[in-house]
């Protein structure tokens, strides 16, 4: 997996028998789910929050970009992520 250091939040994970400095977009659905173990509602929502702005951030950098469907099939994967985030964590607005 390409290492691309999107969010800025990073986490210390082993790979391949060695430590590493690992984003949260760059890790794994299954690495996710193992630093999402155990926290607490305000980091969810500071997740959230980080990823929202990441996605702003990509929007703005992209916006003028001819390739529309790339982009709109990046903001969909992100939206799926930030809405994992929350049933993983049962965060729900009513």
């Amino acid at each position: 997996m390409e290492k691309r250091n999107l969010d800025g939040v990073y986490f210390r994970m082993k790979r391949h028998g060695k430590w590493d400095n690992v984003c949260f977009s760059d890790l794994t659905e299954k690495e996710m789910h193992e630093v999402m173990e155990n926290r607490n509602n305000e980091w969810f929502i500071s997740m959230i929050e980080i990823l929202t702005n990441v996605a702003k951030d990509m929007g703005n950098v992209f916006n003028d970009d001819p390739n529309q469907d790339a982009l709109k099939e990046t903001c969909v994967r992100l939206g799926y992520a930030i809405r994992g985030i929350g049933d993983f964590s049962g965060l729900a607005k009513e």
